[in-house]
């Protein structure tokens, strides 16, 4: 087994089970005292790179509290086990030591959700008496919260997996340096996945950790999310094994439920421990998707569910509720008041890129359009209102937005009426505040980079900061705030290198990034094929 550096924590649950022979008739003239513990494993989070715990051994006579010292503890011999297995108390342990002073990695254990069970023998030499004592404890995944990073080598032929833990990411990596993992899938397996991953998702419920890799078209990747070894392939997640496995795009909501795209077909995954994708007979489905968007947390309700996508056969956008029930749009009371008509869109529409905005009591969906026959772009802004009806708002032609047909990445805020886009080194911003809105460059990347992927943070609360104050001890330090809905991710390659950048978006509304000094810079990438947060 490979070395996993983890984080434990111990919880003391009891010092039990006193063993001896009753037979000592040998040594009647001698009592030999039951030992305890006296301060028992720090239960606070311990990196077990060098984890050192010294057991220290009492006896009690009455009110007394009595030490062993240095001669006595010679008079014992020790015996450190931890179960093989993490959630179950069981006769299948390892030794991992057998000194009175516990130094060690704990090498023999994966990280889980579950507990494992530390048992400490200590046996006295001249007549075998045993005791135990023993205690739960949680080996926690060195790799936090941050974000998972897909990247190929070697043109896509093979594919790994890296971590960056950022502050960008992870609220408490402010108070200390930013961290890249890297090749952590291979690491864990000894090979890298075969094929390019191009959408990756991560699971995190708590009977459900499973980071879910695909290879479009051809392989969905199951590893699980905190040792990073591979749990399974294709069939092994489906409850029946669809007639084509041709995975197309993945995603999630909010850690817990999946969302799938098999062959045109759109399938759910729940968040139980025995959950798979669901099965849906393609001789009777009437839909075809490409690819889908997820919303988050629960203002798709509006709409029925976080999930929205569109329907290539009777171009309509439908959404999946969280049970995996799919709904198409309701017609519209007073069409003729509306701009569209959600569930009978033009026949020529492509559908490109998606999210959601707006208040809580009224969320909209903004979708980014291409004419198949004139190759025009479009915002589709569909609408609710408090009676939760669902309508075409808003149409905004995007004519004054050149080159959205060469664009490699899109990306929409939540709380901004503005979209970006990445053209070359280019990352352009659009205002959706007028009927045909143009763009400006919001951000520029070293000549020669190439932009693929943009991801503007939703979900976990990191910090992020573009100016600084004087503290009350007249020191200069940084202002943080919220990365949430604040930093745009940006993914780049030059040929040779691939780069993640955090870019503070200080003007919202505008697309105002902030300055040079504010955005960070992650290198030594290979060119990178999949973004998704891991939290």
């Amino acid at each position: 087994m490979k070395n996993i550096n983890t984080y434990i924590i111990f919880a003391l649950i009891s010092l039990v089970f006193f063993a001896c022979d009753d037979d000592l008739s040998e040594h009647a003239d001698i009592r030999y005292p039951d030992l305890e513990i006296y301060v028992a494993p720090d239960s606070t989070g311990i990196y077990l790179g060098d984890y050192y715990y010294d057991p220290q051994l009492i006896t009690v006579n009455k009110e007394d509290t009595i030490f062993l010292d240095e001669a006595a503890y010679a008079d014992y011999s020790y015996e450190w086990r931890l179960n093989a297995i993490a959630g179950s108390f069981d006769t299948i342990s390892n030794v991992i030591s057998t000194e009175r002073i516990l130094s060690t990695k704990l090498n023999l254990s994966i990280p889980s959700s579950y507990p494992y069970y530390l048992v400490l023998r200590v046996t006295n030499k001249d007549v075998g008496i045993i005791q135990t004592f023993d205690w739960q404890i949680t080996v926690l995944s060195k790799f936090g919260q941050g974000l998972l990073i897909a990247d190929t080598e070697d043109n896509g032929l093979s594919s790994d997996l890296n971590l960056l833990i950022a502050k960008a990411y992870n609220e408490f990596a402010v108070t200390g340096e930013d961290i890249v993992y890297r090749n952590i899938y291979s690491e864990a397996n000894g090979e890298k996945m075969s094929g390019l991953v191009s959408s990756l998702s991560f699971m995190n419920s708590y009977n459900n950790k499973v980071l879910f890799a695909l290879v479009e078209g051809e392989t969905l990747y199951g590893i699980d999310n905190l040792s990073y070894t591979l749990d399974g392939t294709n069939a092994d997640y489906f409850y029946f094994e669809p007639e084509v496995i041709k995975p197309q795009f993945i995603s999630s909501y909010n850690g817990t439920i999946g969302y799938l795209v098999n062959d045109g077909i759109l399938l759910s995954h729940g968040s139980s421990s025995t959950s798979k994708f669901s099965y849906e007979d393609p001789s009777i489905y009437k839909y075809n998707f490409s690819n889908v968007y997820v919303t988050k947390w629960d203002r798709g309700s509006y709409f029925n569910g976080p999930c929205i996508g569109y329907d290539e056969i009777g171009h309509q956008f439908v959404t999946m509720t969280t049970s995996g029930g799919l709904k198409e749009f309701p017609e519209p009371s007073n069409t003729d008041d509306w701009a569209f008509n959600p569930s009978n869109m033009p026949v020529d529409l492509e559908f490109i890129s998606g999210d959601r905005n707006g208040p809580w009591s009224a969320p909209y969906l903004l979708n980014l359009m291409k004419s198949k026959t004139t190759g025009q772009f479009y915002v589709y802004k569909i609408g609710t209102d408090s009676s939760k009806e669902i309508y075409g708002d808003f149409i905004f032609d995007l004519a004054n937005c050149p080159d959205l047909d060469r664009a490699t990445a899109y990306a929409f805020s939540e709380t901004y009426d503005e979209f970006y886009y990445a053209v070359d080194n280019e990352l352009r911003v659009v205002i959706l505040n007028t009927e045909t809105p143009s763009y400006s460059i919001s951000y520029s990347l070293p000549a020669g980079e190439t932009i693929s992927h943009l991801l503007i943070h939703k979900k976990m609360d990191g910090k992020t900061t573009w100016s600084e104050s004087e503290n009350e001890d007249g020191e200069i330090v940084s202002e943080w705030v919220s990365s949430i809905n604040n930093v745009i991710t940006v993914a780049s390659y030059n040929g040779t290198e691939g780069f993640i950048r955090t870019l503070p978006i200080q003007y919202g509304g505008a697309g105002g990034i902030a300055a040079d000094e504010y955005v960070n810079t992650y290198g030594g990438f290979g060119k990178i094929t999949a973004l998704t947060e891991r939290y």
